[in-house]
């Protein structure tokens, strides 16, 4: 690691400029604690950003924004496992999307992703000599310059926001106003707000960008179709800081981590929990021990009988802590998702 820094001292938007300056080709990696982010640099502009949040796949920015529905999207996320490409391409081959609306839509979820990052206040950076495999349906790459720009209005508009909205735990009702004339986004907000779930748990449940729902959530606020139910008490988040000790250590299984996402960035949790989980190659009892906790217990409760649906936790950090798991599984090999328990197969 040539470039490396942390957020606290060095702004994104300095290290996005410096790349940009200087032509830097390779992949600038962000790390928190449980979250990295790749934003890969073709001489010094945006060609990419692979994000290991479920929420920002691409296939549930498609979704949240109505560019498909859920029958398609299933479709193409079959066939592009099947051909072993990435879920655009499908989505072009299948006639789902055009290769204009593809390279479009990739091109927003890949400027999203980015401009989440300027939110990252703590964590660490550096910089790796990896590309991005190219494909014939690629976006052009954004200029940094305007990624800068706007991620830094993402801080001014995030701290208005949370002026409002002022954690995770707010919990929101609907409004005295109707529901009308929404955009995709906010229509899904609306939709999902059920006066018991806060912010947090609503954000997992539709994914997207955090600070898009955010907005989106504060402006319907401010236009009353919804309200705040009640505000409950805050978790102590943990920093986010990592050590460059830790980041070293960890570096080679980060690095699997972010081949495995390439392949799977389009599976959202809403089209895998319906499937049936079943071990081709169950792992020892020894082999469970550095997982977390939640991965554990969802590993030891999987017989080829019950639905994803069922398996998973109901806490939303928990939940994520056994996606990941779960993908890193399938992505060795060990693991199989059948459409429905194993003794109602044809044999």
């Amino acid at each position: 690691m040539e470039i490396s820094g942390r957020l606290a001292t060095i702004s994104l938007g300095d290290v996005l400029q410096w790349a940009q300056n200087d032509r830097w080709d390779g992949a600038l990696v962000l790390r928190r604690r449980e979250r990295e982010k790749r934003i890969y640099l073709a001489g010094g502009k945006v060609a990419g950003c692979l994000s290991d949040e479920p929420g920002e796949f691409y296939g549930r920015h498609l979704r949240l924004n109505d560019h498909l529905g859920e029958e398609d999207l299933a479709r193409a996320l079959a066939h592009c496992t099947d051909r072993h490409q990435p879920l655009g391409a499908s989505l072009a081959e299948l006639g789902i999307l055009s290769a204009d609306e593809v390279r479009r839509t990739l091109g927003q979820q890949i400027f999203d992703a980015v401009c989440g990052a300027f939110l990252w206040t703590k964590g660490v950076f550096y910089l790796e000599a990896q590309t991005l495999r190219s494909t014939p349906i690629d976006p052009a790459p954004l200029e940094t310059f305007h990624l800068v720009l706007e991620g830094t209005r993402w801080i001014d508009e995030h701290t208005r926001i949370r002026q409002l909205l002022v954690h995770d735990r707010v919990v929101l009702r609907r409004g005295a106003r109707p529901a009308e004339d929404l955009s995709p986004l906010e229509r899904h907000v609306v939709e999902a707000v059920d006066g018991e779930s806060d912010l947090a748990e609503l954000h997992v449940r539709l994914g997207g960008s955090r600070f898009r729902f955010l907005e989106a959530a504060h402006r319907l606020c401010m236009s009353e179709v919804l309200d705040i139910a009640r505000i409950d008490q805050a978790d102590l988040a943990a920093t986010g800081e990592l050590s460059m000790l830790d980041v070293l250590l960890e570096q080679a299984a980060v690095e699997e981590r972010a081949r495995l996402a390439e392949g799977h960035l389009a599976v959202p949790l809403d089209v895998i929990e319906r499937l049936v989980p079943l071990w081709i190659d169950r792992p020892a009892d020894s082999e469970l021990i550095p997982l977390e906790p939640a991965g554990r217990s969802l590993f030891r409760a999987i017989d080829g009988r019950t639905r994803l649906a069922e398996l998973f936790s109901p806490n939303p950090a928990r939940r994520l802590q056994q996606a990941e798991a779960l993908l890193v599984e399938l992505g060795r090999g060990r693991l199989a998702l059948l459409p429905r328990p194993r003794e109602e197969l044809p044999d």
